[in-house]
């Protein structure tokens, strides 16, 4: 039996018409470590995982918003220890998780897309998620992102052809005004994009 580690990763989107929407597994023990697993459809068991008389392990990890049409939307397994997660535990099948440090809230995803329709979603946090260091039971961020990007869009440099740039949104990048002595089309400006970093 080998083993798989996933580390700060998105499982979003995906789905099967078997187990497990986003990972399934019967022979390698699993690790998530930062990872955000949701918004994933499967058509039996363990919407999110499905792992089966397989060891499986959630640290600081987000299990949530995951569909199933047989039974536990989250996570299907009968080996699990999760630590200092958030996953809807309502979802979670068998009972006999060994539970350390979880919580079972709202995220409070920027913008979350139902489950198994697109990879659309933004999974990063609103100010006040449980999630955050400052209210996660371990003092550590839990999930696979931080804040949400500024609102309005993605925040970033507007720059124009007479060379000057504006720190703006993107929609304030679109609808602004060349400033220049000419008149320049707004077809001209171009947002130069922040990198988000997840921490």
């Amino acid at each position: 039996m080998g083993s798989t580690l996933f580390d700060r990763c998105l499982f979003s989107g995906n789905s099967t018409e078997g187990d497990g929407g986003a990972v399934m597994t019967d022979a390698s023990t699993l690790t998530f470590t930062e990872c955000t697993i949701a918004a994933n459809v499967c058509d039996r068991r363990g919407g999110g995982i499905f792992s089966f008389d397989t060891p499986l392990l959630l640290e600081r990890t987000i299990c949530l918003d995951n569909c199933a049409l047989g039974s536990a939307e989250e996570i299907y397994a009968y080996n699990a220890t999760l630590r200092c997660s958030d996953v809807d535990l309502s979802g979670s099948r068998p009972s006999s998780l060994l539970l350390e440090d979880v919580i079972d809230l709202d995220p409070l995803f920027c913008d979350p897309v139902p489950c198994g329709l697109s990879t659309d979603g933004d999974w990063s946090l609103r100010e006040g998620s449980p999630c955050f260091p400052e209210q996660s039971p371990c003092g550590e961020l839990i999930g696979a992102f931080g804040g949400c990007p500024f609102p309005g869009g993605t925040t970033g440099a507007c720059c124009f052809l007479d060379g000057s740039c504006q720190v703006l949104t993107e929609p304030e990048c679109a609808n602004s005004t060349a400033r220049t002595s000419e008149t320049i089309p707004t077809a001209t400006r171009t947002l130069v994009r922040r990198l988000r970093w997840n921490r």
